[in-house]
């Protein structure tokens, strides 16, 4: 009798994909620095600049496809975006609202993975929001909202996007499309936040 093939659902297979490219990100040094919660006024005001225009571009790339504002609906994206420029507007962090290329997002599927990486970013965000509150922040505050997700159920939201993406990404073709969707907004975050070995900020247009 031959063993049972078990395949993993479509959300754990991009995990795996795209396991080394998150990674990678999460050592860039200043993103590194806002995990722990330890982090200068600068800083904190670099990370809001940058994290304000990665993911207006990125929901921007989303929303001109067809169907992007169907895709966009099923999350809280847009709304993310608003508050991350809310939060650099209050902090008074400076303009970094230059272009970003979001060429890897070409369509469904690319936008899903775009999506993936995004929307499980909130997972981590949830703990910086705690460190910074412990290091003495005003979490919640003007310039402080966006990683205010103490009252957010993020662990019931994403199980919400993961079986989104499980019934969405029904085909071979659609999961490697996530994959390159996921991989470039992880590229795109470590050369927003400055990693040289990612091919630098120069490469995405960012000064």
């Amino acid at each position: 009798m031959s063993a049972s093939v078990v395949i993993s659902p479509p959300s754990e297979r991009l995990r795996q994909a795209c396991e080394a490219a998150h990674a990678a990100t999460e050592r860039v040094p200043l993103l590194a620095k806002l995990a722990t919660g330890d982090i200068s006024d600068a800083d904190y005001a670099r990370v809001m600049a940058s994290l304000a225009i990665l993911f207006e571009a990125i929901v921007g790339g989303i929303q001109a496809l067809p169907g992007g504002a169907e895709l966009l609906a099923l999350t809280d994206l847009p709304a993310r975006a608003r508050q991350a420029r809310t939060d650099v507007c209050s902090l008074d962090a400076g303009d970094r609202s230059g272009a970003l290329g979001v060429a890897f997002i070409q369509g469904s599927g690319s936008a899903l993975g775009a999506i993936y990486a995004l929307e499980g970013a909130r997972l981590g965000g949830a703990l910086i929001g705690a460190r910074l509150r412990r290091a003495g922040r005003p979490v919640g505050t003007a310039g402080y909202s966006f990683f205010d997700l103490g009252a957010v159920p993020v662990a019931e939201a994403w199980r919400d996007v993961k079986s989104q993406l499980d019934r969405l990404l029904a085909t071979e073709a659609e999961l490697a499309e996530a994959v390159l969707g996921a991989r470039g907004v992880f590229d795109l975050t470590a050369a927003v936040f400055g990693d040289s070995s990612k091919g630098g900020a120069a490469k995405w247009g960012v000064e």
